[in-house]
């Protein structure tokens, strides 16, 4: 839409982005320096939980993953009690910092994966590669600024169905979260990772 009317604006439009000062914490605890590292924004704040990919299946993923020799990491809200707590019995290291610091952490990924929610944003901001799992969100307004940031949505032609000035959704199914399969988000993964030279 910006092109369309490029001739119309009088200023250019830059790229959010955010400088984060230098820290070292995030290297010993999280990073592996010789390896791929990917994160995992499993939540979406306690409030909109309708926007999460179910748990397990990021679960699943990681652990695919990590069978690949890949370093992974699971980020999530301190709000998101429950997810704390299935997190807890799983082999997969949680980030668990300060915002700040988990910023500093999502800007030395690979790559983060994850629901339509504020920790994505941060990794769009950082200008690392992101892959979004988007259901009833609109991926058009919200999916990332350049094409780092990826998508994996469903073509369903009831979504986008959520309603951001009410911030409600149309409908209590929500199959298109539910019906994005764990195999074919690996497969993404494993192409960005491919394409990019990561």
């Amino acid at each position: 839409n910006i092109q369309n009317v490029s001739a119309l604006i009088t200023h250019q439009v830059l790229t959010p982005s955010i400088t984060l000062p230098s820290s070292a914490a995030w290297k010993e605890n999280y990073i592996k320096p010789n390896g791929f590292n990917i994160g995992f924004a499993v939540g979406s704040g306690k409030a909109q939980k309708f926007k999460r990919w179910d748990f397990n299946n990021f679960v699943d993923l990681a652990k695919r993953l990590q069978a690949d020799n890949i370093n992974c990491l699971l980020i999530i809200g301190p709000d998101e009690v429950d997810l704390h707590q299935k997190a807890q019995v799983e082999n997969i290291q949680i980030v668990e910092e300060s915002l700040l610091q988990t910023a500093l952490v999502i800007s030395k990924l690979n790559m983060l994966v994850g629901n339509d929610n504020g920790m994505m944003h941060i990794g769009y901001a950082t200008n690392i590669t992101t892959l979004t799992i988007f259901g009833m969100t609109d991926e058009r307004i919200i999916g990332g600024y350049n094409d780092r940031n990826h998508v994996f949505s469903l073509p369903m032609e009831c979504r986008p169905c959520f309603r951001s000035e009410v911030g409600k959704i149309k409908c209590d199914n929500t199959v298109c979260l539910s019906n994005i399969d764990v195999d074919s988000v690996y497969k993404k993964i494993k192409k960005l990772c491919i394409d990019k030279k990561l």
